[in-house]
């Protein structure tokens, strides 16, 4: 739920854009962590004047240049559609190492 002002509303609706991803200096320094970024959906669901709440250099660079590409449906109240600000909060997570092949597992 969004908090708009008026009483909470329901979830946001991703329309279109793609979901932030790990650049590679990010993945090389094993960097992973919490971003928090405020951002305002407008009358047409983009996403417009994000704000970092919470940094994690450099990819919250990342999130809000994917957050700016993306299009959510339009929040309506009583019928009419109204712009809102909205907390994104995303979690960075390392995937799992690639496992290596155990050496015995050739021979079988």
């Amino acid at each position: 739920m969004t908090d708009c002002g008026f009483g909470a509303i329901k979830t946001l609706k991703h329309l279109q854009g793609s979901d932030s991803r790990y650049t590679k200096e990010a993945l090389a320094a094993r960097i992973e962590g919490l971003v928090i970024v405020k951002c305002r959906i407008t009358l047409k669901g983009e996403v417009k004047n994000c704000r970092v709440m919470k940094p994690l250099p450099p990819l919250d660079t990342v999130l809000v240049q994917a957050l700016e590409a993306s299009r959510y449906e339009p929040v309506e109240y009583k019928g009419k559609p109204i712009e809102v600000n909205h907390t994104f909060t995303y979690r960075f997570k390392l995937p799992p190492p690639a496992s290596a092949p155990r050496p015995d597992a050739a021979k079988r």
